[in-house]
């Protein structure tokens, strides 16, 4: 059977982590989770280049930390599908999703591994996923929560344009019974 490396996206605060583990679960998936695998590294990146350890939305961050946390991220992705893993990733990619260079990179590197690239996207209501953040208390969505109006201005919480099918996981706060339909659903198109 195909290794499949499923890439689950979206901003912030729009519930990834569990629905990223249901569906590693279900499939009896390796579970990497960006924060998991770099916060350590990235939080001593960060000092080392005059931030704070928490900063996540400097250009600091975005040019000498972030491309490092994915990077990481991608490569331990693929050597578990190399070894006939199937994957799950949870990190925002909301940069990378939009990057068709960067997508077709990833999946011509899969189809190698004899691997499916797989790419979802969890949108979310930017209240709701505000909430979530406040309830979370991590100290790097200090920034978004003390800017909101600012942060949701940079339209985080919209799909990004992407240039390869995605299924999109509607996470509406309100709506609990048909978000469970949704991973549901899509765990059987895994199959």
């Amino acid at each position: 059977m195909k290794s499949k490396i499923v890439l689950i996206g979206g901003s912030p605060g729009c519930g990834k982590v569990p629905i990223s583990k249901q569906i590693a679960v279900a499939m009896d998936a390796a579970y990497l989770n960006k924060n998991n695998i770099s916060d350590n590294f990235a939080e001593a990146l960060l000092k080392a280049h005059g931030c704070d350890k928490y900063d996540r939305d400097s250009d600091a961050y975005h040019t000498n930390v972030m491309p490092l946390e994915y990077n990481i991220l991608i490569n331990t992705a693929l050597q578990n599908a190399e070894l006939g893993n199937h994957v799950v990733c949870c990190a925002p990619f909301i940069h990378y999703f939009a990057d068709k260079d960067w997508l077709a990179c990833i999946n011509l590197y899969a189809k190698t591994l004899g691997a499916e690239l797989v790419l979802v996207w969890v949108q979310a209501d930017p209240q709701a996923a505000k909430q979530r953040l406040i309830e979370k208390g991590e100290g790097y969505d200090q920034w978004k929560l003390n800017n909101w109006a600012e942060y949701v201005d940079t339209n985080p919480y919209e799909l990004p344009k992407v240039s390869l099918p995605i299924t999109v996981i509607n996470n509406i706060e309100q709506n609990n019974e048909s978000l469970q339909v949704q991973v549901d659903s899509f765990i059987k198109q895994l199959a």
